[in-house]
């Protein structure tokens, strides 16, 4: 149970950080010209450019899986849900993402 409990704190403070980097990047540069996305991504979306999604990214994607992370390090007693629910939130919106095409 301690690799496990190790390997989940690894990959969400990694995920975490990866979703502040990208969703700054996106704030910083909305054009997407930083991460190497153009527009043309988001011909189908109600986006003009990755703002609102960089926000997104940075503090729902980012600011969930920090936070259960930080609480399964901490050992609180509900922290196992809490992952629970940042693995919802990457999967909720993917899945937004692959329905739309």
């Amino acid at each position: 149970m301690r690799w496990t409990r190790l390997t989940l704190i690894i990959t969400e403070a990694f995920v975490a950080l990866s979703a502040f980097v990208a969703g700054a990047m996106f704030v910083v540069e909305p054009s997407g010209r930083l991460m190497g996305m153009t527009e043309v991504t988001l011909a189908r979306s109600p986006f003009r450019g990755y703002l609102v999604p960089g926000i997104v990214l940075f503090a729902v994607v980012g600011g969930t899986q920090a936070v259960a992370a930080w609480v399964e390090l901490r050992r609180w007693p509900r922290a196992g849900w809490l992952s629970v629910v940042a693995g919802v939130v990457i999967a909720g919106l993917g899945w937004r993402r692959v329905g739309r095409g």
